[in-house]
């Protein structure tokens, strides 16, 4: 071992999500399901255009917020 084996929970919160995401999409893979990448490309609607939205293009904190979602914090914002 480079580094001697830690439990999950000595890590910070970043680090134990990423963990936590490789370990649910090898799981996922070996029963042949779909790892998270593609459970979020498929809960995203379309572009204006028709064009898939691509995830992986999305800057690091970046998240893509739909016309629909913009529009309802637009009106609450406003009250």
């Amino acid at each position: 071992w480079l580094f001697p084996p830690r439990h999950i929970g000595t890590y910070n919160d970043e680090t134990q999500g990423e963990i936590r995401r490789i370990l649910f999409d090898q799981r996922q893979e070996r029963l042949g399901l779909e790892t998270s990448q593609e459970m979020m490309m498929g809960d995203l609607p379309p572009l204006p255009n028709g064009e898939k939205v691509n995830v992986k293009s999305l800057p690091p904190g970046a998240e893509y917020i739909d016309q629909e979602t913009l529009d309802k914090a637009s009106i609450t914002s406003k009250k």
